[in-house]
């Protein structure tokens, strides 16, 4: 490019083998235009980085605004992945997205998924809609022990039902943060997995934490729990140890601690926190798995059924 601001499109059929540079403009955009394919984008370093498709690969740098096809995700997927060498902060509001390390700020737009680099990452986002694809942490996002975070921050005064695992809304998160603008929002967080275990804990009010494999997510604004849906995967739910805690089985299941009810489904083990617990199945309620009572010293399980017999049997301590 030259001294003002530049445009590259690359369409379909178009390929660049070598390098662009935007030159001295001031805001230059990189646009691919294919309609078929995948466009691979990554960022490494100020303006600069890469973008492949098929087997080519084209280098870029004086370039400040990445433009993914406008095709639809059935026909081009654009995925954008991050520095390495800095802390990266995404911000995704649907009409001015941009990502910055450093100080240097990249804008994008028309890219279906986001991939954290090696080093922290923070997703800031207050246009949930517009998240179309995966957002992954990367590598280093499935790693607990490295050091590095991938935060997600989502703002919204919508009703949202967000899903963790491979192909889902998000995968490789450590913190998952739900803001919502009203107070009759219904937050929704589900594993998608159809391997493996899922772990969850509820910690507060709306939060707690949810383990699968290495991976731990711990949220907050989240108000109902669900369960993978595979018959392969097992899900246990721990409630809080703060107080005593109330789980109501029927149908439209709910735990309460303190005040704070969080709705659940899908999970075939329930287990107490180190306070009491009761456990009531109800009518139209059932526990596929097991019921643990915790650490509490006083736990109480009760049917109160309205059709039907119970038949208990006892097989050992408090078992």
């Amino acid at each position: 490019g030259g001294t003002n601001n530049d445009t590259f499109d690359i369409a379909e059929g178009g390929s660049v083998t070598g390098a662009i540079d935007g030159g001295g403009g001031t805001s230059n955009t990189l646009h691919r235009s294919n309609t078929t394919g995948s466009n691979s984008w990554l960022i490494t370093g100020n303006d600069a980085g890469s973008v492949t498709y098929g087997d080519t690969a084209t280098t870029f740098r004086g370039i400040n605004t990445l433009v993914g096809s406008s095709a639809s995700a059935a026909a081009v997927t654009d995925t954008l992945t991050g520095r390495n060498d800095y802390t990266t902060t995404w911000s995704i509001n649907g009409t001015a997205d941009t990502v910055t390390t450093n100080g240097n700020e990249i804008s994008f737009s028309e890219m279906e998924n986001l991939t954290g680099g090696d080093d922290n990452d923070i997703f800031n986002i207050t246009d949930y809609d517009s998240v179309t694809g995966t957002i992954d942490g990367g590598l280093h996002g499935a790693n607990v022990d490295d050091g590095d975070n991938v935060n997600v921050n989502i703002t919204s005064d919508a009703d949202l039902t967000i899903t963790l695992g491979a192909g889902a809304d998000f995968d490789n998160i450590e913190t998952l943060s739900v803001t919502g603008t009203a107070s009759s929002n219904s937050v929704t967080l589900q594993r998608n997995n159809t391997t493996g275990d899922n772990d969850w804990l509820i910690t507060g009010n709306d939060a707690g934490s949810v383990t699968y494999g290495d991976t731990a997510t711990t949220f907050s604004g989240i108000n109902t729990l669900v369960g993978s849906s595979t018959q392969w995967v097992t899900d246990t739910l721990t409630g809080r140890s703060d107080d005593t805690t109330i789980w109501s089985i029927d149908g439209a299941d709910t735990v309460t601690t303190n005040g704070n009810t969080i709705n659940f489904s899908a999970m075939e083990n329930l287990t107490g926190g180190t306070n009491n617990d009761t456990f009531d199945i109800a009518e139209g309620g059932s526990v596929t798995g097991t019921i643990d009572g915790g650490g509490g010293t006083s736990n109480t399980l009760q049917r109160s059924n309205i059709t039907g017999d119970n038949d208990w049997l006892i097989t050992g301590d408090d078992a």
